[in-house]
């Protein structure tokens, strides 16, 4: 399997939300409510970690990181290739075929990764 270029012209679920946590929460629990509690849990840590360090970086890198999972989440078609690419990557029937899933995985969140930062 191949990396297909993505159409960003092609319909979203909603739009992507400000990087913000409350929105992120919002989104996350209409997109994959079965993450609700992963994010719940990993919005804990981060705000410990940034106290504790006294430091926005865990923050921010939290709020990239659920960013960047709406990003790929909010659009339909996107949100299957990366199950399809996951479960590939994972049950590919050789390791040249894992390795191309995985690689086109990396594809994937590059693009989402730039359509939240703008690069």
């Amino acid at each position: 399997m191949t990396a297909q270029p993505f159409d960003e012209g092609r319909a979203t679920i909603i739009p992507q939300p400000p990087m913000d946590a409350d929105a992120l929460r919002v989104a996350v629990a209409r997109l994959t409510p079965e993450d609700s509690a992963l994010f719940e849990q990993k919005y804990r840590e981060a705000w410990n970690a940034a106290y504790r360090t006294s430091s926005t970086q865990p923050m921010r890198a939290f709020l990239v990181d659920w960013s960047i999972r709406v990003a790929v989440h909010r659009i339909p078609e996107r949100a299957r290739r990366w199950r399809d690419l996951e479960y590939l990557s994972m049950a590919a029937p050789n390791r040249e075929a894992s390795r191309a899933a995985s690689a086109a995985l990396g594809e994937l969140l590059r693009a989402a990764e730039r359509e939240v930062l703008g690069r």
